[in-house]
């Protein structure tokens, strides 16, 4: 029965998007674009040209401005005018705190600021339309007018005072952007939950109702606002995390940030990942990255209030907090620092106070400093997020040292939200490091295990072969061959180097398939599947794409049977997603013991394998001129070392590097 119905609703889906879009237009384009326009109409007037331009007056310690925004013409467009006022944080009127994103910080446009001219950006003026009320003033807290950002002196404090800021607002509006579509798409995310927390439909039926739906303007548009940039916005963590009330306003509706965290977790499952890379373009996928829904989760797992029963609680400590942001960015690179520092809560009042006088590198290396030597116990979990291999060269910093300005958009191998879960490449062994003899290094003792032998041709595995900027979509025949590019190379590497197993050992068919996932198996929902027989299925359907021009010409008839099952089930989508994010930013290696390895994209051959006392990961190291001084390269992962099995040769193999 329930088959019928679907099929009767793909029939009238299309003719219900023509009246959602008609009523989006209506509603929501044409008044947005009259606004617009009359905005930048009247910014060239005559009478608007001769007001003098607003300037921030100093401000008192424990002072904050807010802003009272005027409330619009009822009939017709009208100018944006807004008055700030001085307020203390001791006794603040009631206020909302208003979280977005920057984007370009080029003022292009203008509103009226105590009755003068001030100068905003385009997203500014985007915002302020949008809260702006035909009702009523609205009392709003804006960083990029509540603070007078050509004041370095003046943003270090307000800097200083965010959490409180963020924390006495009566609720904080998280406005993500988006364009006119975005009001059909807003009541998708409603419906969503309804389907998945409000009946008895299976999970392979709401998927069935997702593929249906993933044809359609608002799921498009729904999927556009869950890989929006603006959840990798570095100082939305705090926004979000220390707000008494949060609620996401998208489309000219308010959604409650605990409804739409259990929509993100609903749809961030392997098998679903397919309705996720649905592309408005015919032929073409989305470049999905898990980072940025993940990023959601953990704003999420922030909040006590929001926070269901089988999610992870974090007690925000500093190193946690660093690991688990890398895929956030801010313009300023200390502000990832600063942003984090606020809501640490094994920070000292005294320590890493923002300072924009100190340079990133300076900054960088404190931070890390502080993070491996102070405390109850040494911890190397930083080093999984540092390493040449991975970061660029714009800081010149020592190797150990993460460059907490870059964004990643893979995850690190090591975990520290549940580390007796993890790996445990070094057993139960305690980090033993200490300053090193040099100026801007350590010393780390541990175990030489291994050595990087030959390194696959395909080189690191990058969406969309490493095009920079990434695209939005790419085209879906061409990202199989990606895969099938990289997984190719890997067992011609392997076949080139079958000397290094024992004769008979068939090394592509035992083991290729787990390396591929990084043995992380058991993070997948779907852990008891088959996952070596759906490797096959999977290999077989990106091969089977890798031979068409264009997918247009696939067919379900040119699946095998077995093959075609597993496509349907979700299967070979669980086997895609987890190698994707797995492999994703790292080469594929054979070590000389004959180890599979996902290594730096910047390792060399002859680069050391090094297990670090106390490390959950083994790390790629490489010599320097000095003696006993290595370069630290970056993480890795070397199948049958990620759960102590080097560790044997502790007694033969110790040895004390110093990273410079």
């Amino acid at each position: 029965m329930w088959k019928m119905v679907f099929w009767l609703w793909s029939m009238i889906l299309p003719i219900w998007d023509g009246f959602d879009l008609m009523e989006a237009t209506i509603v929501e384009r044409i008044p947005k674009a009259l606004q617009r326009w009359f905005s930048r109409y009247q910014q060239n007037q005559k009478a608007r040209k001769v007001l003098p331009a607003y300037q921030h007056a100093p401000l008192l310690p424990g002072k904050i401005r807010l802003m009272r925004l005027k409330s619009q013409s009822r009939i017709f467009p009208s100018v944006v005018e807004a008055e700030l006022f001085e307020a203390s944080v001791e006794s603040v009127p009631s206020y909302e705190a208003v979280s977005y994103r920057w984007g370009s910080s080029e003022r292009t446009d203008e509103i009226v600021l105590n009755g003068k001219r001030f100068a905003v950006t385009k997203s500014a003026l985007e915002l302020l339309l949008a809260r702006r009320s035909i009702w009523r003033e609205r009392t709003l807290w804006i960083d990029a007018i509540c603070i007078d950002q050509a004041n370095e002196e003046e943003k270090t404090i307000q800097v200083r005072m965010m959490k409180d800021i963020y924390s006495l607002a009566e609720r904080v509006v998280a406005f993500p952007g988006g364009d006119w579509t975005a009001r059909v798409a807003a009541p998708l995310i409603i419906e969503i939950f309804g389907y998945e927390f409000s009946t008895q439909r299976t999970s392979l039926q709401n998927s069935e109702i997702w593929r249906r739906e993933g044809r359609s303007i608002k799921w498009q548009t729904m999927i556009d606002l869950f890989t929006n940039e603006y959840f990798n916005r570095g100082w939305m963590i705090q926004e979000i995390a220390v707000a008494k009330k949060v609620e996401l306003y998208y489309g000219n509706m308010y959604i409650p940030w605990s409804l739409f965290s259990r929509v993100i977790d609903t749809i961030m499952v392997p098998h679903r990942s397919n309705e996720l890379m649905i592309s408005k373009e015919r032929g073409q996928s989305r470049l999905i990255k898990a980072s940025t829904l993940e990023n959601i989760g953990f704003m999420t797992s922030l909040r006590p209030t929001d926070v269901a029963e089988e999610r992870w609680t974090l007690q925000p400590q500093f190193e946690a907090l660093l690991m688990k942001t890398c895929s956030f960015g801010t313009a300023d690179p200390r502000d990832r620092i600063f942003s984090l520092r606020g809501i640490a809560v094994d920070i000292e009042d005294d320590r890493l106070k923002p300072d924009y006088s100190v340079t990133p590198e300076d900054l960088f290396e404190e931070v890390a400093r502080h993070v491996m030597f102070e405390g109850s116990h040494h911890s190397l979990h930083l080093l999984s997020i540092a390493g040449v291999g991975f970061r660029s060269d714009e800081l010149k910093m020592p190797s150990w040292v993460p460059n907490f300005g870059e964004t990643r958009d893979f995850v690190p191998y090591s975990e520290i939200k549940s580390l007796s879960t993890n790996y445990q490449a070094s057993g139960d062994s305690i980090a033993v490091i200490q300053p090193g003899p040099y100026p801007g290094s350590i010393s780390c003792k541990g175990v030489l295990c291994d050595q990087i032998k030959a390194m696959s041709r395909a080189g690191a595995f990058q969406f969309a072969d490493g095009q920079s900027p990434q695209p939005k979509t790419v085209n879906a025949v061409h990202f199989s061959r990606v895969k099938f590019k990289f997984v190719k190379a890997a067992m011609d590497l392997i076949s080139e180097n079958k000397d290094l197993w024992a004769t008979g050992f068939d090394v592509i068919k035992e083991r290729l398939w787990l390396a591929l996932l990084a043995d992380r198996v058991n993070y997948l929902p779907a852990a008891r599947l088959p996952f070596k027989d759906i490797f096959w299925h999977w290999f077989r359907y990106i091969e089977l794409l890798n031979s068409f021009n264009n997918i247009k010409e696939l067919h379900h008839s040119h699946f095998t049977e077995d093959v075609a099952e597993s496509y349907v089930d979700g299967s070979i989508a669980s086997y895609d997603w987890g190698m994707v994010f797995s492999v994703h930013g790292r080469t594929f290696a054979v070590t000389e013991r004959g180890e599979l390895a996902l290594v730096p994209p910047k390792a060399l051959p002859t680069d050391i394998i090094f297990l670090p006392y106390g490390s959950q990961v083994p790390m790629v190291i490489r010599e320097k001129n000095e003696e006993g001084t290595y370069e630290l390269v970056g993480e890795a992962y070397v199948q049958g070392a990620m759960m102590g099995e080097m560790m044997e040769y502790r007694s033969t193999h110790e040895m004390t590097a110093i990273f410079i």
